[in-house]
């Protein structure tokens, strides 16, 4: 892609290859969307910060289910270097079935409480206020943790997957964990019965995301929302926009978005594009790190690179 292509497209995601250091990694991606024209990280980072994992259940970091400690990690570290006086950081996840602070503990999390200094949250547990959904489809309002809606910067990180429930895990359905289950049914059943894609639109109506990682590292294919085939990527990705980098996600699984109800809700309410050909790919070819994921319509799965998940 040439400079002129960068700078006509507005979305611009960083993919990088990880080759056994994510903290050089994911500043190599924060470095291209600088040179892009992208307003820098200490523009963006003041206050508080809170960080959205997809800790869907109790599993350990690489096995491709849970958004693994070394990339939420390694962003910390590297907002503490750009942006020094930070004042509050928060990772939070409301985890369907299972207790956050067990998912945090298998996961590997409590270090980062001990490491860096940050507060580990229980979005299920933690004080909310009603809000209301521009353009709601089943929730006029929702509730919604203080600790989303106050954040100056918030971040999602996962990992992407494809499975049975909304067909592919990406950030706009990782926000499925930020209204707490204590509201809407464990494992938010409400949620279920309402329409997941709906419902994911109006979560991302409530609170739009700021920031979005891609966990590559490991990811999962083909499972429920707990488990899966794990599939190794080797890779991390970022974007200002996240309905951009769901896109990208989407090529790096080589699924198609347009499948994805969710995405083209929040296409039609203007979060984003739904076409890869809107979006500068900043640093590796979607081609060049790509992997056939399985989608549940009965297409092969792909066995390459594939181990079963650990748990």
């Amino acid at each position: 892609m040439t400079f002129q292509d960068v700078a006509n497209l507005r979305y611009r995601v960083a993919l990088l290859r990880d080759a056994g250091d994510v903290l050089a990694s994911l500043a190599s991606a924060f470095d291209l969307l600088d040179d892009a024209g992208e307003p820098p990280l200490r523009e963006r980072a003041t206050g508080l910060v809170t960080i959205k994992v997809n800790l869907t259940a109790p599993r350990a970091s690489g096995s491709g289910v849970v958004t693994d400690v070394a990339v939420v990690d390694a962003f910390i570290r590297l907002l503490r270097d750009r942006v020094p006086d930070v004042q509050r950081i928060v990772v939070a996840d409301g985890p369907g079935m299972a207790r956050a602070e067990e998912c945090f503990r298998v996961a590997g999390y409590e270090r980062l409480v001990t490491d860096l200094g940050v507060e580990l949250i229980d979005l299920n547990e933690a004080p909310t206020r009603t809000t209301g959904v521009p353009g709601w489809l089943r929730y006029p309002t929702l509730e919604i943790p203080e600790v989303v809606l106050d954040a100056n910067l918030f971040v999602s990180i996962t990992p992407p997957k494809t499975h049975t429930d909304g067909l592919y895990t990406l950030h706009a359905k990782n926000m499925y964990g930020v209204p707490p289950n204590r509201f809407y049914g464990r494992p938010r059943k409400a949620f279920h019965k309402a329409g997941v894609s709906e419902v994911v639109h109006d979560i991302n109506r409530a609170r739009g995301i700021d920031l979005a990682i891609f966990d590559g590292l490991a990811a999962t294919q083909l499972g429920d929302p707990i488990d899966g085939e794990r599939v190794e990527l080797g890779v991390i990705a970022a974007g200002w926009n996240a309905q951009a980098v769901d896109i990208v996600g989407c090529g790096l699984m080589q699924v198609a978005p347009e499948r994805s109800k969710y995405l083209n809700y929040l296409r039609a309410a203007g979060y984003g594009p739904i076409s890869i050909s809107d979006v500068a790919v900043l640093g590796e070819a979607i081609g060049d790190v790509s992997l056939p994921f399985a989608v549940p319509d009965g297409r092969q799965r792909h066995r390459k690179s594939v181990e079963d998940s650990a748990h």
